[in-house]
């Protein structure tokens, strides 16, 4: 399954609680209002904002189906988090699945079929693919170049750490250094 989810948000570029103070009875109509302000004037309680490393986390730890998930990140996200995780994404993507007309190869190819388009393993049949449960080394590959350092395992927030470190795949290798610090280091 951890396999289907990577590759579904690697192809897209499985939560948080919500918070619900007070009752309508007394609620002022403003943000949270008198349900956290107390006796006193209205208070707004803006959410905090989540950098790069918190959008992977959001969206791994989100239980909504992945577009309604990428969207609500991508709001919660600071000015700038949101592109600095997508370009890591699409980065480490790119690594694993080079393009084939640059004449080099990678762990995973692009197979397009009724459910979209997922990096597989070349071996791989499409329908084995979309199953996402054989470990092979697309799923490797992308689980050292996006999944541990950007998404965590979904109970908790990445590091920005490989599962080996030693791999060449790492947070996308050298292709891929620039948009993974950037992404790393997004305070």
């Amino acid at each position: 399954m951890r396999q289907t989810f990577l590759a579904l948000v690697v192809a897209a570029v499985g939560g948080f609680a919500m918070a619900n103070c007070g009752s309508s009875s007394n609620n002022n109509g403003a943000d949270m209002g008198k349900d956290m302000a107390g006796a006193g004037g209205a208070v707004d309680m803006a959410a905090a904002k989540i950098n790069c490393l918190g959008v992977g986390y959001c969206i791994a730890s989100c239980t909504a189906d992945l577009n309604t998930c990428i969207a609500m990140c991508q709001k919660m996200a600071k000015t700038g988090s949101y592109n600095k995780f997508a370009a890591a994404v699409n980065c480490g993507q790119n690594f694993c699945a080079p393009d084939p007309d640059a004449g080099t190869t990678g762990a995973c190819v692009r197979k397009s079929g009724a459910q979209g388009t997922f990096l597989c393993d070349p071996a791989q049949t499409y329908d084995d693919c979309v199953t996402g449960t054989a470990m092979n080394g697309c799923t490797m590959c992308l689980q050292n170049s996006v999944g541990a350092p950007l998404l965590g395992d979904g109970t908790t927030p990445p590091t920005g750490m490989c599962t080996d470190e030693q791999a060449p795949s790492c947070r996308g290798g050298t292709m891929c250094t620039t948009v993974m610090n950037s992404c790393i280091q997004d305070p």
